[in-house]
């Protein structure tokens, strides 16, 4: 405001001079023409001699107090242009590396870190490294593949830089100057960004990776990119979404990996199964069970063989005690794979804790045939035959006509348990807990008096 001000006292004392000067005139002509008459400023101002003078300084005046007021009230902008100016020699000479150093201080400096034009020079200045390391690359050179990647990245982020700020000096979008190039250069790129991600997954980068996949999944949905986003439904576009989901998990930022989950669901390559794998995890990470649910549900039904699913989603039943659930789904993946030792063991397991013992003994039986070295298969059928025995009750009255019936029938079950927990207890030795109290309960049973003892002593000993 103070600048304004001192253009507009400097505009009046132009006027004021000018105004002075065109009086000299009129005093020169008096004298000159010897007329007495009392001369009007504004009758020798309509003279057609004085009018064009007038005109002329008037002109002259306007001039130089436009010139004062841009020279006063804007001096940065003809430093900003300055600046630029140097940018664009260093791109003309091919000084690459000059460039990007003037383009770094410039972008830091509030004077000129909003010019679009800075960030198209700086676009300019990334393709040209960006062919120099390509060009090694084709010719076999020694070459530095993860800087070729970032010229890439910078390419885009200068172009998505120069036109957010040219939108926001403008209007509308037809009055932008760099739109159109920048909009088919990013879509020249494109490929080569989406390669990003890939490369820095696999070398376990997965900060750069997250960086690379997140730049490929938003730039075809910007404005610079152009109305057609026919790209978006390609399988390189999934498959970089499917990089970003397991980088973007690896460096634990849960909630960007939900952003790309419908798109990494679309991948068809070897990548689907550990994307599905990863978006349980970050459910779970979330503590978002529907979802981890859901996720679950489609690993099985894509991925039947692949046992994470199963096992993840049998333990959320078991945790909940729903084993109804945890037998239906058993059941369900059974009538696929019917020897598959993991459904079976659920399967029993399950049975089991709904007080089915019969088919718990029937599935446990099967289990041991298909993988005779699970111990668990073994304990699974003696637990079902003890609980058998443990559910017969004898009559109070030993004269009982019943009493020895079944009396014998309950020493059957302790008979027909016995070798499958002394065998999980030869297969397990150190789970005294587990196998102890039910070997102690079927010697004393069975009369068994020397290895009652010595089961008395192992739970006397545990702590």
């Amino acid at each position: 405001m103070k600048l304004f001000i001192s253009c507009l006292e400097m505009m009046v004392s132009c006027h004021e001079i000018i105004v002075s000067s065109l009086g000299m005139i009129v005093s020169w002509h008096e004298t000159k023409t010897n007329n007495s008459q009392t001369t009007n400023l504004n009758y020798i101002l309509q003279k057609p001699r004085y009018d064009i003078l007038w005109k002329l300084c008037s002109a002259q005046w306007m001039a130089i107090c436009v010139a004062v007021f841009i020279w006063v009230a804007m001096p940065g902008q003809s430093v900003a242009q300055k600046a630029l100016k140097q940018v664009r020699i260093y791109l003309q000479q091919n000084k690459t590396s000059d460039a990007l150093k003037e383009i770094n201080k410039l972008s830091a400096d509030p004077k000129t870190n909003t010019l679009p034009r800075l960030y198209d020079y700086a676009v300019e200045a990334n393709i040209m490294l960006y062919n120099s390391y390509n060009e090694k690359m084709y010719l076999k050179q020694v070459s530095d593949t993860a800087a070729f990647f970032q010229a890439t990245y910078a390419i885009f982020q200068n172009a998505l830089k120069c036109d957010s700020l040219e939108q926001a000096k403008s209007e509308t979008a037809s009055k932008t100057s760099f739109r159109k190039k920048n909009a088919l250069l990013i879509q020249q790129y494109y490929g080569n960004l989406l390669l990003g991600s890939k490369y820095f997954f696999q070398h376990k980068q997965n900060a750069q990776a997250a960086k690379f996949a997140l730049m490929g999944f938003r730039v075809p949905q910007t404005e610079l990119w152009g109305t057609d986003k026919s790209i978006t439904a390609t399988q390189p576009y999934h498959n970089n979404a499917a990089y970003g989901v397991l980088s973007l998990y690896n460096e634990k930022q849960y909630g960007q990996v939900d952003s790309l989950s419908l798109s990494a669901l679309s991948d068809t390559t070897q990548l689907r199964l550990p994307v599905l794998h990863t978006l349980v995890l970050n459910a779970q990470a979330q503590n978002d069970t529907a979802a981890m649910l859901r996720y679950l549900q489609m690993g099985l039904e894509d991925y039947p063989s692949h046992i994470f699913f199963f096992d993840k989603l049998s333990l959320y039943y078991n945790s909940h005690a729903d084993y109804e659930s945890m037998h239906l789904l058993a059941s369900t993946m059974l009538a696929k794979d019917s020897l598959n030792s993991h459904f079976l063991a659920i399967e029993t397991y399950s049975q089991l804790c709904l007080d089915n013992n019969d088919a718990a003994i029937e599935s446990g039986k099967r289990l041991i045939k298909a993988d005779s070295t699970l111990s668990v298969a073994q304990y699974y059928v003696g637990v079902a035959y003890y609980n058998k025995a443990q559910k017969i009750s004898l009559p109070t009255n030993i004269n009982n006509r019943r009493y020895r019936v079944m009396r014998n029938e309950k020493q059957s079950y302790y008979r027909a348990a016995r070798p499958y927990i002394e065998a999980y207890r030869e297969k397990v030795p150190s789970d005294k807990a587990t196998w102890a109290p039910k070997l102690y309960t079927i010697y004393l049973e069975l009369n068994e008096g020397k290895k009652f003892e010595e089961m008395e002593q192992i739970l006397h000993s545990l702590p």
